[in-house]
């Protein structure tokens, strides 16, 4: 350890020479009249605080980049919920026009109608063996909107007589897809023309 010598002529050891130093230095600026801030003079408090901000900002950026991650997934759920609703209302368009289509062809066809098969779930139909599709409806389809048109028997109006015909119930299946092939929506509806 090295010894110094303060002022007064005293030995004083390494480690108080910096207690000494500032000791001597307030007597000095209180002589004076200045005043100086306590914090410029303690060297061992603004010693102590070196790294606390370095660490603090770092909390402060994870905290920030944890919020700008967390924003981006939400806005990318946005985006793909928007587009599975738009993909959605491209299918519901394309089936509800051609339902249209079957229902103006199974008024005009009845006997051609009658002839077809009853699918077995129309809810389920896979768009195969078709009474027909609604061809180059829109490019941005996966496939083109089919319809099935099935005879489904008659009706007769209550009360009437063997004079009165009775009117045939048809049954049009409609089936459209999306932009993609996963997209698919299936209306039913019945005609009696």
């Amino acid at each position: 350890m090295f010894q110094t010598i303060d002022a007064h002529g005293l030995s004083v050891p390494q480690p108080l020479r910096y207690a000494a130093v500032q000791i001597d230095l307030r007597a000095k600026i209180m002589r004076s009249g200045m005043l100086i801030q306590k914090d410029i003079l303690d060297f061992k408090a603004t010693r102590g605080q070196r790294g606390s901000a370095l660490i603090v900002s770092l909390v402060m950026l994870l905290l920030m980049t944890l919020v700008g991650v967390a924003s981006m997934q939400g806005t990318i759920l946005q985006e793909r919920m928007a587009g599975n609703l738009r993909d959605r209302e491209m299918a519901f368009e394309a089936t509800e026009t051609a339902l249209r289509v079957g229902e103006e062809w199974a008024v005009a066809n009845v006997p051609a109608a009658m002839n077809e098969e009853l699918l077995v779930s129309p809810e389920t139909w896979d768009g195969s063996e078709p009474s027909g599709t609604v061809a180059d409806l829109d490019d941005q389809l996966s496939a083109d909107p089919a319809f099935h048109v099935v005879w489904q028997g008659e009706v007769c109006p209550p009360g009437a007589d063997f004079r009165t015909p009775c009117r045939d119930i048809l049954a049009v299946t409609a089936r459209g897809q999306g932009g993609s092939d996963t997209t698919t929506v299936v209306i039913q509806s019945r005609v009696m023309p």
